[in-house]
């Protein structure tokens, strides 16, 4: 090893010896170890468990008769969480405090979970003695600073069904630290189409083409929520009708989350979805199929999206324009069979278009277009497979042959005791 480069290095570590050395014999107290200052917390990221840990070397001599752990509001006195004695446990003066609060030796106070609400001072003060003296007591101050991601607090209503013309206001409230900038958009179109005050977003005259979903999105520097509303158009009593159709996703992977419809992922998926249809329908080239709204069903493992969608009662081959946008296999982000199930078998429980006296639910029959356009009304969902179908098939033959060979037995042995009878009494 090169002489030159142990010579350094020795020079360092007595120096190093030399400066530690003179602050043991100096008066002051040498803090080995301090919370950082300040000490910053994002809730949801580094707030459990927040350790404040101090730690000090005393003189030859010193002895520390007690420490006491304190918060405090600015502005307000200081409050005395936990204190020891010589080198004794901490223990709390209140026992509320021990629900917030951990204290372990030597020095350290632990906040076991922090939100917005505790930002404090957090201090520590040692009183001790040198050579049987009283000194000035050891003291050190900390402020914790809590930020927040947004957090959604008033969601816009999932579901808005409103007449041609009416007017439509929904409303988007959130927290977080720093304050949360909220804005709105509708299928990807910036807020410049629409009406946006503050947290609200106003629609002054309801028509077709605000069919779909508005999202409502609040960030800070620390997180982003969102939150979506679906908007469809009433249709007048007897004027409408609703088809259900299926889609097969070929690029989700199915989780169980999704079949229940109270769940994040449930409407997450289901609004992205509605999202992309609706925004086939809601162009210019389209605005004579008379769309009126749609809504995901249900979701299937395979993976299969069973929507409803809503026309005027006199519009000619409806399905033509979502069938010519998955026919290339996508549908926006999605990946999806170029075929639409128009008969998937099952029928809308919860979350559906309403099926009332103001339209009605049909079975769908392709007309020429569509037929034109390559509709398959092939069954996606089948109730059987030709496999099972085939077992019980020959199941059923089995237990059909079993009973036969059971009954021609049967009339065998009756004839053969019938035979012995006569024997015997003739």
């Amino acid at each position: 090893m090169d002489t030159a480069f142990l010579r350094s290095i020795t020079s360092w570590i007595i120096s190093a010896l030399v400066i530690f050395a003179s602050l043991l014999q100096s008066d002051a107290i040498v803090w080995i170890n301090r919370p950082s200052k300040p000490t910053i917390i994002v809730e949801g990221v580094n707030s459990t468990g927040v350790k404040l840990e101090w730690n000090f070397l005393l003189h030859s001599g010193d002895v520390v008769q007690s420490v006491f752990l304190q918060r405090q509001r600015r502005g307000n006195p200081p409050i005395v969480l936990a204190s020891r004695h010589s080198n004794n446990a901490f223990t709390f003066l209140n026992s509320v405090f021990l629900k917030e609060y951990d204290a372990k030796l030597p020095n350290t106070l632990v906040l076991r979970d922090v939100n917005n609400n505790k930002e404090y001072f957090y201090s520590i003060i040692v009183n001790y003695v040198r050579n049987n003296i009283v000194q000035i007591p050891l003291e050190d101050q900390v402020e914790v600073i809590v930020y927040a991601p947004p957090r959604i607090t008033k969601a816009p209503v999932l579901e808005s069904e409103v007449s041609v013309g009416q007017k439509l206001t929904l409303t988007c409230n959130a927290s977080g630290d720093p304050t949360p900038n909220i804005k709105w958009a509708k299928d990807g179109v910036p807020r410049s189409k629409f009406h946006v005050s503050g947290h609200k977003l106003n629609l002054a005259n309801v028509q077709r083409k605000d069919i779909g979903s508005y999202r409502c999105t609040a960030s800070n520097r620390y997180g982003v929520a969102s939150s979506i509303s679906m908007v469809t158009i009433h249709c007048p009593p007897g004027q409408c009708t609703v088809l259900e159709v299926g889609i097969t996703i070929t690029n989700v992977q199915w989780r169980q989350e999704l079949a229940k419809p109270q769940t994040r992922e449930y409407t997450m998926l289901k609004s992205n979805l509605s999202t992309d249809i609706a925004s086939i329908y809601t162009t210019p080239n389209n605005a004579d199929y008379q769309f009126y709204g749609m809504t995901a069903v249900k979701f299937r493992p395979g993976f299969v999206a069973v929507v409803q969608l809503k026309f005027h009662k006199n519009v000619a081959s409806p399905l033509k324009p979502l069938q010519d946008d998955v026919s290339d296999g996508n549908l926006g982000p999605f990946e999806v069979s170029k075929q639409l199930d128009l008969n998937p078998k099952f029928r809308s429980t919860a979350s559906t278009l309403k099926t009332t006296n103001d339209f009605e639910t049909v079975p769908y029959s392709p007309s020429k277009t569509d037929q034109s356009a390559s509709v398959s009304p092939r069954k996606t969902w089948a109730p059987e497979s030709p496999a099972k179908g085939r077992r019980v098939a020959s199941t059923a033959s089995n237990t059909f042959a079993s009973i036969k060979s059971g009954v021609i037995a049967f009339v065998a042995g009756t004839t053969t005791l019938l035979a012995v009878i006569r024997a015997v009494f003739k």
